[in-house]
């Protein structure tokens, strides 16, 4: 039973994982939606690896610039 839980992760944990998606800015999401993560402990650790590759230097987040701060002109 375990085994298929693991597998097909349930309906809670599906809606958890699309709500934290949007949460995230542009590079974490764009990153963890390539990968597609099984579950939510799964993207939970993909993004502490991102978060290192970037403090390592070994990734590079770019800061992208929102609509709102944008000046218009």
């Amino acid at each position: 039973m375990e085994r298929v839980r693991r597998t097909n992760p349930s309906t809670e944990e599906k809606e958890l994982t699309k709500i934290f998606l949007k949460t995230l800015d542009q590079f974490y999401y764009e990153n963890m939606v390539a990968r597609t993560p099984n579950n939510f402990a799964d993207m939970m650790t993909m993004g502490k690896r991102l978060d290192e590759g970037v403090r390592e230097g070994r990734l590079v987040k770019e800061s992208i610039p929102s609509d709102s701060s944008e000046e218009k002109g």
